[in-house]
């Protein structure tokens, strides 16, 4: 099982983000820190009676703490969470425990406290080492506060360090593109993620796109920075493990791969999610409502209805209109749905997630995961990518070539479209 913890605050809410984060003050931080605790008690007493359908057996191997911003926490507000999981969850020896970071919230000091607490991987949100580009995106930090802050974190004495960058950049040439490639692989850190640039309605910077103060990539260009970044990562020795991940051989993140083949994961705090057996759930997303629910009466904190062991009724969620009855009896105030994962689900997610992996969907453990053979079910849509050249078929694994990476959303659609027919 892994374990994901949701830290929802920032100092600055980034125009191109729709994360689950908020702008607060330090009021509300320690009272969060207070319900996250009760509810990662919570689960290690609900999963050790949980029915055999949601029953997560064996310790954690991968603790990730995301947001958000989880600098923004103290070392003993991180001491307390990571304790608890441990406590009442159970960490195995030498697990991966991540902590994401922003160059500007991340001291020395604070990343020597971190790293003597356990945490091991360190997970640096870089974007750009142009500052231009990063006043675009509203960054609060400099390309000389990334730098400062990855060889920091070589000081403290982490030794397994993620970056990530963007691409796609309204003003990003190919040669700023390269030079921060270059940059990045000039560090060696041992996990690089790449993520284009992606317009989600409801942000600012969609807004920005609308009134045509900020302009997108074009596409062809966006896959020019993309497959340029294959060739200078894998020269370097980087492994394309995943669409947008690659790592030096052995760092691949674990925690990132349980997800990607449909393992078992427990999503703690405000909007997470969590996947264990045939159920998904998901918490509610404000940040105030998850501690009232977990902590009622907390200071600073509006009442909210008590605690209720929902065993039946329907999930306030409309998209659930399957499950009547919670299955590990959540606590309803904290809960904003939750589904029971069909068998066709199961298999378009498998699907979805397999082909992202550089390795491909593995038609053994597809095969054990759904109880059905991917031939068998889109045959021919198979056959048809293959020829075009959007897919590999060798080894026993089904592969997204070079030139499917760029279109996996039309290899997606005709294949689902192939399970419908």
């Amino acid at each position: 099982m892994g374990i994901y913890l949701h830290i929802p605050f920032c100092r600055r809410k980034c125009s191109y983000c729709d994360f689950n984060s908020y702008v607060t003050d330090e009021s509300i931080r320690a009272a969060y820190v207070d319900a996250l605790a009760t509810e990662i008690c919570w689960w290690g007493r609900a999963l050790a009676g949980a029915a055999d359908e949601a029953r997560t057996t064996g310790a954690a191997r991968s603790v990730y703490v995301g947001g958000g911003t989880p600098s923004l926490l103290t070392p003993n507000q991180l001491r307390v969470l990571l304790r608890g999981c441990e406590e009442a969850l159970g960490i195995t020896a030498g697990a991966e425990v991540t902590i994401e970071a922003n160059p500007e919230s991340a001291s020395l000091a604070w990343l020597q406290d971190v790293r003597s607490l356990g945490y091991n991987r360190l997970s640096l949100g870089v974007q750009s080492f142009d500052d231009s580009l990063l006043k675009v995106l509203g960054r609060l930090h400099t390309a000389g506060d990334a730098l400062r802050c990855y060889h920091d974190a070589r000081q403290a004495g982490f030794e397994n360090i993620s970056l990530d960058l963007m691409f796609g950049l309204d003003g990003q040439s190919l040669d700023l593109w390269r030079r921060s490639l270059e940059t990045a692989i000039q560090l060696g850190p041992e996990h690089i993620s790449l993520y284009g640039l992606t317009v989600e309605e409801g942000t600012a910077l969609a807004g920005q796109v609308r009134k045509g103060t900020y302009v997108t990539a074009d596409p062809e260009f966006a896959a020019e920075m993309y497959g340029l970044a294959e060739e200078m990562l894998a020269d370097a020795g980087y492994e394309h493990y995943e669409l947008s991940n690659w790592a030096r051989p052995g760092r691949q993140s674990w925690h990132n791969l349980n997800y990607w083949t449909s393992g078992p994961y427990l999503g703690c705090g405000a909007g997470a999610h969590a996947r264990l057996g045939k159920y998904r759930f998901w918490a509610v997303s404000r940040p105030r409502a998850y501690i009232a629910a977990w902590v009622p009466g907390s200071a600073g904190v509006s009442p909210a209805r008590p605690l209720v062991h929902a065993r039946a009724g329907r999930p306030r969620s409309r998209e659930n209109h399957r499950l009547s009855v919670n299955p590990l009896g959540l606590p309803e105030a904290a809960l904003d749905g939750w589904e029971e994962l069909t068998p066709s689900a199961c298999v378009q997610e498998s699907i979805m997630l397999g082909l992202r992996l550089g390795r491909g969907i593995v038609a053994a453990e597809f095969q054990r995961e759904t109880g059905c053979r991917l031939e068998e079910l889109v045959g021919p849509t198979l056959l048809e990518l293959r020829e075009v050249g959007l897919l590999d078929m060798a080894d026993g694994a089904i592969r997204a070539t070079r030139r499917g990476r760029l279109l996996l959303d039309e290899i997606l659609a005709r294949l689902f479209a192939g399970l419908e027919g």
